[in-house]
């Protein structure tokens, strides 16, 4: 994180300076604007109960359509994670960093809740068309941004990885 006292600058060039933060500005805002992925992790793993604190946390945030369509998967066996990992940095972008990463979490879009719950009270799903998988990413990638911004309070850094989503029936069967 950076010190900066022009982040938005230093980021973005000097076409960012008249958005720039003010003295009046909430230090949120400028912890905010210094933020970045972090890819070398300490060896040591987040205690369980951490995690899930900032999954609670993540949990709590906003979601589209108020459909609550997200689950977070905590990997906590390590043979399970190994396995993951290895998998992921197998790709084609060459992520060797995410075979030895502390902790593994999997943010999951999930509208097949509310499809149950419509097929257990017997109504018809209306809303099965595209609008239903993109609820549920977005539901997903709103959780992750608020468990990402959790951890960065806590002092911890996270990376998003994408590549999950090219191993989904690996990953299903794991």
């Amino acid at each position: 994180m950076s010190n900066s006292k022009t982040p938005l600058v230093d980021r973005f060039g000097p076409d960012a300076a008249d958005v720039e933060f003010g003295g009046d500005a909430p230090s949120l805002l400028g912890k905010l604007a210094a933020r970045g992925s972090v890819r070398k992790f300490r060896s040591d793993p987040i205690p369980y109960l951490t995690l899930r604190r900032l999954c609670a946390l993540a949990l709590c945030a906003p979601t589209k359509s108020d459909l609550q369509q997200r689950d977070i998967i905590i990997i906590d066996a390590p043979s399970l994670k190994s396995q993951i990992g290895a998998l992921l940095a197998d790709g084609p972008l060459g992520q060797k960093w995410l075979a030895d990463v502390p902790n593994l979490l999997i943010f999951c879009g999930n509208n097949r809740r509310q499809r149950r719950i419509h097929t257990l009270r017997d109504r018809h799903f209306a809303n099965d068309h595209l609008d239903a998988f993109f609820n549920a990413a977005v539901d997903a990638a709103i959780a992750l941004s608020a468990f990402v911004i959790a951890a960065e309070a806590e002092g911890l850094g996270v990376c998003p990885v994408s590549a999950v989503r090219n191993h989904a029936d690996a990953l299903s069967r794991s």
